[in-house]
């Protein structure tokens, strides 16, 4: 074979000095045999011509860091003005649902001198102690033009309507709409209320909260 001739003349020239080289350098050729090319994995780094730390800075001075504050911006300014949507479908026909905000204690409640007042256990209704309170509150996508239509008229009703989008640009809304509204973002209120449609009007009737779907032709 040809690597045993090449090191039978080097050990013959005296370059190979014992069998230990002799094994080291057969272990080499041998293993040299077994090379397969894989291929280059990742990012290769000249080290040799630059150091990795002058190759970031090169890369880092590369970046237009305007250009991503600018889109980090824009971004921004989007979710602000119009928030990730709620996965409501539109109400087909008018119907209606009540809603009972009761709540059951989970522990005591005490008054300064630690006297119960209302045991763990015991379930409260708080309409019971808010008699005056009438709430009138309007779930809406405001991407429908039909239920944009249904808040001005609910509005011209209703002075002090809340209305609450769950899909839409919230500025653009104000300002058709003349009014402050809000964006239930990640569906606090939907949940709570138990809102499956839009649009949704809330309202009070004796102990409950009645959700009204849809539109009414009353």
């Amino acid at each position: 074979m040809m690597s045993q001739r090449i090191l039978s003349e080097l050990f013959q020239k005296g370059l190979v000095m014992n069998k230990f080289w002799v094994l080291g350098l057969m272990t080499g050729v041998l293993f040299a045999k077994e090379v397969v090319v894989i291929g280059t994995f990742g990012e290769t780094f000249p080290v040799a011509e630059k150091s990795l730390l002058t190759l970031f800075k090169e890369r880092l001075q590369q970046v237009d860091f305007s250009t991503l504050q600018d889109q980090w911006v824009r971004g921004v300014r989007h979710y602000a003005t119009r928030p990730t949507p709620l996965d409501l479908k539109h109400a087909e026909s008018f119907h209606q649902s009540r809603f009972d905000p009761s709540i059951v204690l989970t522990k005591d409640i005490m008054d300064a001198k630690g006297h119960i007042i209302y045991a763990k256990g015991k379930k409260i209704n708080p309409l019971d102690y808010l008699p005056n309170y009438q709430p009138h509150w309007l779930f809406i996508d405001a991407d429908d033009e039909k239920q944009m239509f249904y808040a001005q008229r609910c509005l011209s009703a209703y002075a002090d309507l809340k209305v609450i989008l769950v899909n839409g640009d919230v500025p653009m809304t104000s300002k058709i709409l003349q009014k402050e509204v809000y964006f239930d973002q990640s569906g606090h209120l939907v949940g709570r209320f138990e809102i499956n449609e839009t649009p949704a009007f809330i309202y009070r009737k004796d102990a409950f909260l009645m959700l009204d779907y849809g539109v009414s032709d009353a």
